[in-house]
């Protein structure tokens, strides 16, 4: 019964409630808002899909997925399979440009722009001012000063600074706008590259200071800032107080390109750079430009330039204090130039340090200033050589794979500097487990390392003991043979450390012992054939022909020896006695006299005093052939021959 009513009670209030909403729209007059459209493209529902997948910032770049058994496993091609992806694309991009004729107009629906063959223009009756507009919208340097020497420079003074825009930026040349991600990644930015003095940005500037004061003042602040950014510096200057003087207005980006210059040129007097970047700052404040982070991490670079370390810290902790009044939000160069001032000061900066990282965990990071692909090497090289720190190597790396800060590392040259670094911290701070779990981690999904590298991983084996040895050397060769970077220098520091380990008879160890050693002998080779001075121990050539002995591989060792024997100008004689004798006996137990007798060839040849005690364990063995013991006599002569025997 309370079951029904309660029914019937709810049923009731419903109804009521819809009575009063209806009055209510009634009484109220209608405003229906409908939602502004948004413009969805043809990939965004792809996107979307993608967005939901987890993203793993070690995973291989995609342009190696074709085949996951050719994922390149040496730099070198890793370099070759990006540059021939990049290659395809420009000699798509040739033909299309040089046989454009042969493309049909509709080969794509809806039209894409980069199929359609670009045009050469020859005659003035093809260009316009629209059109010179678009090629300057494109970067399209090369097109654009045609475009506008075909219209003899009949353009708006509006079109002509757009242009002189277009060329300072990028110094005139034709081949900056490089779109192929890939190859910038592997080809080696030149950061040298100084102001090109292009007689077209010449003309073009001194027409344009000539006309009305607003369009004069445009064209200095272009060129102040293609002088800056072109190392041009003593008339970037120059020109940026000349404007100051003269009350030309300038805007922000121009200041910014104009602060900088004081560490060019007032380094050696840290009051005369403090007090000309507060002059700037009091010329800002007084035109009513508002600061933006270009402008911080510009005033933190003179900051960080000052000879004096404390007034260094007090100006930038100044500087910080003020832009945060502002609510201006950093970017990582201004953590940059905050690691840069504060690491002066010792070790006593570490809490500072770990402050600055766990700050920057909470936010996102855009790519707002050049120097932001070069934070992650500054913060980790500040954890290694400075703290030699694991917890601040952790938390630099655990901020690097923070969403997509991963992707500031721009150049192989950077992220070469990165992961060899924090790699060489967590192996000098770390047990060997804990080091190869991090190895594994990175290696070689996200970094393939270098010799350089492997070689102090070595080293570093080198103190440990011999259980470690045993159980990592097979690992860590296994990377070795893998990147293919056995046959190195590298080989030679693995014999230098496996002939420390003895291993029985019956161990797999042997194997792969004898595995570095021929790698190690054709390394040897090599090296030999490129230089005809280049000379090696005997130490490190006898103990190649131990370790393939081990491992019965005789005719291997057997061409060691007889290199090493014969050749005693390029062997440097450095053999002790026991590794002669272990060699020896290896010989003679393996039933090898051929390689027992050179290796008393090579002590003969020495003049060595224990000669005589070789010879007798020769001859006192029953299996050695007539063969062998004529040898044996060529080579120590009858007389000794028959001496050993009486005794």
């Amino acid at each position: 019964m309370n079951h029904f009513t309660r029914i019937t009670y709810s049923r009731k209030l419903a109804k009521h409630c819809r009575l009063n909403r209806l009055e209510s729209t009634m009484s109220s007059e209608p405003s229906i808002k409908i939602p502004p459209r948004i413009h969805r493209g043809p990939t965004d529902i792809l996107r979307a899909l993608d967005s939901t997948v987890p993203k793993d910032p070690l995973s291989a770049s995609y342009k190696y997925h074709d085949d996951p058994f050719l994922y390149p496993t040496k730099k070198l091609d890793q370099r070759a399979y990006a540059l021939s992806y990049e290659s395809g694309k420009k000699t798509a991009m040739w033909i299309h440009k040089q046989h454009g004729n042969l493309f049909p107009t509709d080969l794509s629906q809806p039209q894409i722009k980069a199929f359609i063959a670009p045009t050469v223009y020859t005659d003035k009756s093809q260009v316009s001012e629209e059109i010179l507009l678009q090629a300057i919208s494109q970067c399209n340097v090369a097109d654009a000063l045609d475009i506008y020497n075909l219209l003899e420079c009949d353009v708006s003074n509006k079109t002509k600074q757009a242009l002189l825009e277009l060329l300072c930026f990028y110094n005139a040349n034709t081949d900056s706008a490089n779109n192929l991600p890939h190859e910038r990644w592997f080809v080696k930015r030149n950061e040298t590259t100084y102001w090109s003095h292009h007689p077209e940005i010449e003309k073009l500037y001194n027409f344009l200071i000539t006309q009305d004061p607003l369009t004069a003042a445009k064209a200095h602040n272009t060129l102040i800032c293609g002088y800056s950014k072109w190392k041009n510096e003593n008339k970037a200057w120059l020109l940026f107080q000349k404007c100051l003087k003269e009350d030309i207005p300038l805007n922000v980006t121009t200041y910014n390109s104009g602060i900088p210059l004081i560490t060019k040129l007032y380094i050696k007097d840290d009051q005369e750079a403090i007090h000309l970047l507060n002059e700037i700052f009091q010329s800002m404040d007084a035109k009513g430009v508002y600061p933006n982070v270009g402008t911080l991490n510009a005033a933190l670079k003179v900051a960080s330039s000052l000879l004096s370390t404390d007034l260094s810290l007090d100006f930038g902790e100044h500087l910080l204090n003020e832009f945060k009044r502002m609510k201006i939000k950093f970017s990582l160069s201004t953590y940059y130039y905050i690691i840069s001032i504060n690491r002066r000061t010792g070790d006593h900066s570490y809490s500072t340090f770990m402050n600055t990282l766990n700050t920057m965990l909470k936010e996102n990071f855009t790519l707002q200033d050049p120097l932001d692909c070069k934070f992650f090497s500054k913060a980790i090289e500040t954890a290694s050589c400075y703290y030699t720190n694991k917890k601040a190597g952790e938390m630099v790396h655990r901020l690097f794979l923070t969403g997509n800060n991963h992707k500031f590392l721009t150049s192989t040259t950077q992220e070469q500097t990165y992961f060899n670094t924090y790699l060489t911290l967590m192996l000098m701070t770390n047990t060997m487990e804990e080091f190869y779990k991090c190895f594994q981690k990175t290696v070689p999904h996200m970094y393939i390392p270098n010799i350089r590298l492997m070689i102090d991983i070595m080293e570093h084996l080198k103190t440990q003991p011999a259980k470690v040895l045993t159980e990592y050397i097979p690992k860590f060769w296994s990377y070795i043979d893998t990147f293919e970077i056995a046959e190195s220098i590298l080989s030679i520091t693995m014999i230098e450390l496996v002939k420390t380990v003895n291993v029985p008879s019956d161990s797999p160890l042997n194997a792969i012992f004898a595995d570095v050693a021929w790698a190690c002998w054709i390394y040897i080779q090599k090296e030999m054939k490129k230089s005809s001075g280049a000379s090696y121990e005997t130490s490190i050539t006898g103990w190649i022909a131990i370790l393939l002995l081990r491992d019965s591989r005789v005719k291997e060792m057997r061409e060691v020896l007889t290199n090493f024997v014969k050749d005693t100008s390029t062997f440097l004689p450095t053999m002790q006695k026991s590794e002669i004798n272990q060699l020896l006996e290896g010989c003679i137990s393996q039933k090898c006299f051929q390689e027992a007798l050179l290796v008393l060839e090579y002590c003969i040849n020495l003049e060595l005093e224990y000669v005589v005690e070789i010879v007798n364990k020769l001859c006192d063995n029953p299996e050695l052939s007539d063969a062998d013991r004529d040898k044996l006599v060529q080579l120590v002569g009858s007389d000794t021959l028959n001496l050993s025997n009486k005794k």
